[in-house]
């Protein structure tokens, strides 16, 4: 523009591209930001429109400022245009017509080329009127308010009568809070265009703090042909409580008559008017799809906020996500409840680093990209939905809303995990996704099907209900999910440059519906532990200590390629224990096997001390995957009562028919040095066994003195005299030292004993383990 000139100072844009409807979207933006003035406009398709006439409506805070009027002819021949302003505070009514060269653009101010009133008061707020003589589209309009000295600024879209298919008019994110340090006064300017008076009611629907759809009743208006009202609903926002800085509501109108005989403008205003925030309204039914393509930025300290509206009365879902160079960050599918509005500050979702559905984050670094959003599902309804980016410091804002040509299609079916592995009596969670497509070949991220209807190639191996699948037994099956997602197909006759009656505006959606399936594999294990050739998973059972207990984990289906495997196993077991005994007066020794490294399939080992509830676990790696089997064991032990009575006494002579020192006299019943007698033996039910005695020296340490002055000294442990020590119910000891008076001079004993009371289960391959023991000296 710069590279035109200063003459060039007013005229029109125009686009030509192949391709189907609303493959590109174009807007213009005018900021000046040093007078927080901005102004946006979005190109249209003249080829859509159906009519010659065009209505707008401007606002001013108050009596300053002005309003421009561009006004364009976009064909190739001459069309006049029949210009019809009505103002109001003060009245201002003229009419004017005006001739438009092929191609050309006037810039015409309101007060000074239209009304006639230069010196004069603008109007306050008023509607323009256009009339054409051209084909339709042939003349397109915008309007520009401001103020400039206040920074207020205010861009007048113009609106076709004839396009409307309703009595409604819908917008979403209507802010009505504060903005920039200033309060907000949300402000409709609402004129009857049509031949009839109008009755027409409003209501801002608005999320509650619990999450509820609350709604802001607007004053009824009754209309006559032309009359306009101004409706300031401050006050009543303010009732509501919304006041913070984040507050929005949704807009929505209804009126009486034909369709298209209201238009209405909504907006913001801060204070001092240098805050302004516009909400496009949209007639329902005449929107071609629920979605909606946006691009977006934020820089210095600007912000870009998205609004998505629930036009219904009932929930519906949508999805949206957001693309930037190097990656997607999605929201999912959301539920939004009837009436409801939905925000999302995209600034702030980067700065706090929220997480998006898949737990993906926007990076901080970036500050463009592409939004896409589409309603999902088969509810009856529109949503509708916008973007705003607004500076706050700089009091500037601008709108953007483009929709696609349909309502994304369902794609790429899926099963998720597309292969998985299980065990008999476990359980795996399939989910079916599929990714939705726009009309142009983008597609989405993929997201949960929740509606999908499941089956297994073989329930005997594996069942499957709401996409959660249990193994029954050993083997392979096909997961399948089937669900049918509303489709639409997109119909355009044919596009043939230089032909502009067939460039856009010619397509249309054609909704079908779409069954689509996807598979995925599971595998089924099934690991056992067995005792002694009896499954024994997932039991409990009593065994006995002593006994030998023998396991061996068996996995299936046989083959199974295994990289490793792990028993636990509680309660201290061992493997054995070997006792070295050959003589009386020989050396001896014990050994106890401790179980090892635990890692092959099968497993030999006692338990010594008894415990209830012992879970044994058996762990395998297969495929990457650890699966385990477990087994309980309630571990039983006698119960036993030991008497240890000491009927003899210490003395030194021949009782043992030698010289001793004595305790005790052996053979001697009421004698012995120490007797030891099972008083009671209780052995739980349904085992039995037997007990034997064994007797260790824990420490012996006997000293002789020689006549001839040294001192001899003896130091010992181990197994006392036999093993077994004895097998009877009782059992006696009356240990002595003998004496050689003619060699020694003097003699000193102390022992140490531990007398152990065993037993061993009637069972094959048990072994003695303690059962109760007496420490005596």
């Amino acid at each position: 523009m710069a590279a035109a000139g200063p003459q060039f100072q007013e005229g029109s844009v125009q686009i030509f591209h192949h391709g189907r409807d609303l493959v590109l979207g174009a807007q213009v933006f005018i900021t000046d930001e040093a007078r927080s003035l901005s102004f946006e406009e979005k190109l249209v398709e003249p080829v859509t429109f159906k009519s010659s006439r065009l209505e707008g409506l401007w606002w001013l805070p108050g009596p300053r400022g002005k309003v421009l009027l561009a006004v364009s002819n976009v064909m190739n021949a001459q069309t006049s245009a029949t210009i019809t302003v009505h103002g109001e505070r003060p009245t201002r009514n003229t009419q004017t017509l005006i001739s438009l060269a092929p191609h050309e653009t006037r810039v015409l101010d309101v007060q000074r080329d239209l009304t006639g009133h230069e010196q004069g008061a603008i109007a306050q707020f008023g509607g323009i009127s256009i009339t054409h003589s051209g084909i339709n589209g042939a003349v397109i309009a915008r309007g520009f308010a401001l103020d400039a000295d206040a920074g207020y600024s205010l861009a007048v879209q113009f609106s076709e009568p004839a396009a409307a298919k309703s009595l409604k008019l819908q917008g979403a994110g209507l802010r009505v809070g504060q903005a920039g340090g200033s309060r907000l006064s949300p402000v409709f300017i609402t004129r009857n265009v049509g031949d009839a008076t109008t009755t027409v009611t409003g209501r801002l629907p608005f999320t509650a703090a619990n999450g509820s759809v609350s709604n802001i009743a607007l004053p009824e208006l009754r209309l006559a042909p032309g009359e306009m009202s101004v409706v300031d609903a401050s006050q009543a926002v303010r009732a509501a409580g919304l006041t913070g800085d984040t507050d929005y509501t949704g807009v929505e109108f209804e009126y009486t008559g034909t369709p298209g005989s209201v238009t209405i403008t909504a907006l913001s205003v801060g204070q001092d008017g240098n805050q302004v925030f516009r909400v496009p309204l949209w007639d329902i039914d005449a929107q071609r799809s629920s979605t909606g393509g946006y691009p977006w930025s934020d820089d210095g300290h600007s912000s870009t906020t998205v609004y998505i509206k629930n036009t219904a009365e009932h929930a519906q879902r949508y999805f949206l996500e957001l693309g930037y160079p190097g990656g997607v960050y999605s929201i999912g599918v959301k539920t939004i409840e009837g009436g409801q509005t939905m925000s999302y500050d995209l600034r702030k979702l980067r700065d706090e680093q929220v997480p998006g559905a898949h737990g993906e984050m926007i990076p901080l670094d970036t500050n463009a990209g592409q939004i896409h959003w589409s309603k999902v599902g088969t509810e009856a309804g529109v949503i509708i939905g916008r973007v705003e980016r607004a500076d706050t410091v700089l009091g500037v804002s601008s709108n953007y809303a483009c929709a696609n040509c349909c309502n994304d299609n369902p794609t790429d079916a899926r099963v998720t995990p597309s292969s998985a592995d299980g065990v008999v009596g476990g359980s795996q969670t399939f989910i079916a996704t599929q990714r939705l497509g726009d009309c142009y070949d983008g597609g989405s991220a993929p997201m949960e099907v929740d509606d999908a209807t499941w089956q297994s190639s073989d329930e005997g191996v594996a069942s499957v209900s709401v996409g959660m699948a249990t193994g029954q037994a050993p083997g392979t099956v096909t997961i399948t999910a089937h669900w049918w997602a509303t489709s639409y197909t997109y119909r355009f006759g044919g596009i043939e440059f230089g032909d502009y009656g067939e460039l856009g505006g010619s397509g249309y959606c054609e909704m079908g519906s779409t069954e689509m399936s996807a598979t995925a594999t599971y595998k089924v294990y099934q690991i056992t532990i067995k005792q002694d050739g009896t499954d024994i998973t997932n039991t409990s059972h009593d065994v006995i200590v002593g006994q030998q207990i023998n396991l061996v984990a068996e996995v299936k289906p046989a083959g199974t390629t295994i990289s490793s495997q792990q028993w636990t196993i509680p309660g201290n077991p061992i493997a054995n224990y070997a006792v070295n005994f050959t003589c009386e007066t020989c050396a001896t020794s014990g050994t106890v096997t401790q179980l090892s490294s635990l890692n092959s399939s099968s497993e030999t080992f006692y338990w010594y001390t008894g415990g209830d509830n012992r879970q044994v676990q058996y762990s395998a790696t297969i495929n990457g995957q650890q699966y385990s089997a477990t087994a309980t064991f309630n571990v039983k032990r006698p119960t036993a009562q030991v008497l240890a009575t000491t009927p003899g006494s210490v003395a030194a002579d021949q009782a043992d028919g030698f010289w001793a020192l004595h305790f005790g006299v052996p053979g001697l019943g009421n004698a012995h040095g120490i007797n030891f007698s099972i008083q009671s033996l209780t052995i739980p039910t349904g085992f039995s066994g037997t007990t034997e005695w064994v007797q260790l020296v824990t420490n012996s340490t006997r000293t002789a003195q020689l006549n001839t002055g040294p001192q001899q000294t003896l130091q010992g442990s181990g197994l006392d005299t036999l093993y077994p020590y004895d097998t009877g119910n009782s059992t006696d000891d009356s240990p002595a030292q003998g004496l050689d008076c003619d060699h020694y001079s003097a003699y000193t004993v102390n022992d140490q004993f531990t007398m152990w009371l065993m037993f061993k289960p009637s069972t094959t391959g048990a072994i003695y383990v303690p059962l109760r023991k007496v420490d005596w000296s």
